[in-house]
């Protein structure tokens, strides 16, 4: 029996294809660095926009992880170890966090989109890259909670729905009076959510 002739175009296929996952490995190593690129960009410009910069849906989590772990902290501290209830408070840490990044989006474009006065091209992907620029306020108002009476909560709400709005504003050059209406519907829907699962 005659061999199979191996194609030049084979081989050519397989080079290209070791060489592209021998691109990604490296990438992968920087992956836990994340966190910290995100906060030293912050410390440096705290009211930045997202701009050119590359922002991953990794500091989201990061952040909502540490923000957890933060209320962890703080409920042992203050109530005692109760295994439970800390996990609960964990898990409605992340719960925060989802809700903030893909509900609360979801829903701001939705009303702008229904708000318009004409229909044009609308980029929800945009806005979430502006939300993962504002994901440290979750740990801001995690911290902020040690305030008493609740006034650091509210704080950190108004100072984020705040930077929410410059948000909306910039990424759909739209006016402010839309903008303040869909970044307020966004806000108060997440908060009826958490309010309904929260009283289950």
């Amino acid at each position: 029996m005659s061999k199979k002739l191996i194609s030049f175009r084979d081989k050519q296929r397989k080079r290209q294809q070791s060489r592209g996952s021998q691109k990604q490995r490296p990438g992968s190593s920087h992956q836990p660095d994340d966190l910290v690129a995100y906060w030293q960009r912050i410390v440096h410009h705290p009211l930045q926009l997202a701009g050119r910069q590359l922002w991953t849906e990794r500091m989201v989590w990061g952040n909502a992880l540490v923000a957890g772990f933060i209320r962890v902290i703080i409920l042992t501290v203050m109530s005692g170890f109760h295994f439970l209830l800390l996990l609960t408070m964990f898990v409605n840490t992340l719960f925060l966090a989802f809700l903030f990044y893909y509900g609360m989006t979801w829903v701001t474009d939705w009303v702008i989109g229904r708000t318009g006065s004409h229909r044009r091209y609308f980029s929800v992907t945009d806005l979430r890259r502006e939300m993962v620029v504002l994901s440290g306020w979750i740990v801001l108002y995690v911290l902020l909670s040690l305030v008493p009476f609740g006034i650091g909560q509210l704080v950190a709400l108004i100072g984020f729905f705040a930077m929410a709005l410059r948000a909306v504003y910039y990424v759909y050059r739209i006016p402010w009076g839309q903008a303040l209406i869909a970044t307020a519907a966004g806000m108060i829907s997440m908060g009826a959510i958490l309010y309904i699962f929260q009283s289950i």
